[in-house]
């Protein structure tokens, strides 16, 4: 009987990993924006877009600063330590890795914003 249960729940992993994944980018942009409308001075954050060049080229924020992941350890120079640091991308993944970098380089006050639309809505609400 056990067996048999799990069979028929297996059908459905598919969809319990979308919701599972779905659920925690909806936690996270609600957890980024709180922790970003806790930074009362907009103009002292880092707006950090680790995507590709390329991607950055084709649409970029205002105020954002473009260093691809896979070059953030060697251009994290251009950073300011002691200043907040928002790091952002299409669809977060990115992001959190350039947040477990930030943090390993020294960088205390990190946010991951997750996708480039939480940081264009944020930017909209605080202008």
């Amino acid at each position: 009987m056990n067996s048999e249960f799990i069979f028929k729940i297996s059908k459905y992993w598919p969809v319990l990993i979308i919701i599972v994944v779905v659920t925690i980018k909806i936690y996270r942009s609600k957890v980024s924006k709180k922790e970003m409308d806790a930074i009362e001075d907009i103009d002292t954050i880092q707006f950090v877009d680790v995507r590709s060049k390329n991607e950055f080229l084709a649409y970029s924020l205002p105020k954002s600063t473009n260093i691809p992941v896979n070059a953030l350890k060697r251009e994290s120079i251009k950073l300011n330590k002691n200043v907040p640091v928002v790091v952002f991308c299409v669809t977060g993944t990115r992001s959190a890795i350039a947040k477990v970098i930030l943090r390993a380089l020294g960088f205390e006050k990190i946010i991951n914003a997750g996708t480039v639309r939480n940081v264009q809505k944020y930017l909209k609400s605080r202008s």
